[in-house]
Parts: C-alpha cells; structure tokens; sequence
C-alpha cells in the first residue's frame, strides 16, 4: 500500500517540482533539487526525475535514492551512462553510475549528508561534539545504501 501511494505522490508532485527548477533554475528548491535525465536502459524511454544533491567541488555530484526499496530509476546506474543533469540552472552532460566500493559510498555520503543534515537524522546518524558524523554508524550505512554519483569530468 505505501508503494502505490508513494507512486501516486511521485506521479502527482514530479510535474510540479521539474516545471519550478527549470522556471526558476536559481530558486531555492533548484539549489538542492537537480533533474536528472537518462534513457531508461531496459525500455530505451528517456526520463528526467528530480533528485535532491550535493556537489563534491570536483565536478562531482552524489544523488542518493530516497525510499530505495521502492524505487527502481538508480538500478538504471549499474552500468556507467550517459545522463544530463540540470543543477541550479545549468545542463550538465556527464556520466552517472552507482558507487560499488563502500570506502566510496562513505566518502559520497558524507558530503550527501552534510548537505542534508535531516537525511542524516532520518538514517539514525548522529554528529559527534565536534560536528564530525559517528564513523562506525557512517561506516554501516555506506555498506547498505544506494549512492549515485554524476561525473560532469569527462
């Protein structure tokens, strides 16, 4: 039941949140929302989804799957892709994939969480006293969560 309705939501809101990023690619919801766009690599159909992001300040940008048991646009990323990707106003081409090595996902979801500090606390994951996340807590989300990562390097 909560699937359906989490569909039903997804079909109802996505319009609305890809109209206002790309009306407004300056507005505060396109500074953490990007509208990542790839074709689908079983059906061929192209998509363009919103996704919350941090950027890395290398070119990087990690975009972690909300709900990840009930959705299926990040298996399109077990394969390295072609993708744009609109963040804060600006198309970038890149190439999206799933991050496999887990010293990789705790590094990306570090830089996730410190841009979403309310994901952090969603997933249990407490800050010590000096604003450092609990590495062991870290460590144990990174061996089970989904983390995409666009390279607009290439």
């Amino acid at each position: 039941m909560a699937s359906t309705a989490l569909r039903l939501l997804n079909h109802l809101l996505n319009p609305v949140v890809r109209t206002v990023v790309r009306r407004r690619p300056h507005g505060r919801l396109a500074r953490a929302v990007g509208l990542l766009s790839y074709r689908g690599r079983v059906s061929g159909r192209s998509f363009t989804i919103p996704v919350d992001y941090a950027a890395d300040g290398e070119g990087r940008y990690v975009v972690v799957p909300g709900d990840q048991e009930h959705k299926n646009w990040w298996k399109n990323f077990r394969q390295p892709m072609t993708v744009h990707f609109l963040v804060a106003g600006s198309d970038i081409a890149g190439r999206a994939a799933l991050i496999e090595e887990p010293k990789e996902r705790r590094s990306a979801l570090e830089v996730y969480f410190r841009r979403f500090p309310s994901a952090a606390r969603m997933q249990g994951l407490p800050r010590r006293g000096d604003g450092a996340f609990d590495s062991g807590r870290l460590d144990a989300l990174a061996e089970r969560l989904v983390v995409v990562r666009v390279d607009s390097r290439d």
